[in-house]
């Protein structure tokens, strides 16, 4: 999942400073482990480790921001 900065976004494509990408997920098999790397790397957790459903889907998500404050979603479907 990718999504590119649009003129809604909190970087304008119209900054010529902006940065490409807003928001990419990885999918992952053990989010916990993901979640707790990206804790001993430093970076900002916006959102803890959340589980829902979306549709037939049971998933757990999580989001913390990458290096140049692009938003990064770590993402796995439960069985």
């Amino acid at each position: 999942e990718l999504f590119e900065a649009t003129a809604n976004s909190p970087q304008s494509p119209d900054d010529p400073d902006h940065d490409p990408v807003m928001h990419f997920a990885f999918t992952t098999t053990d989010i916990a482990n993901a979640l707790e790397r990206v804790r001993e790397a430093g970076l900002e957790i916006t959102t803890e480790l959340r589980t829902t459903d979306i549709g037939h889907l049971n998933i757990t998500i999580a989001f913390f921001k990458g290096p140049n404050q692009e938003i990064i979603e770590l993402f796995q479907v439960n069985s």
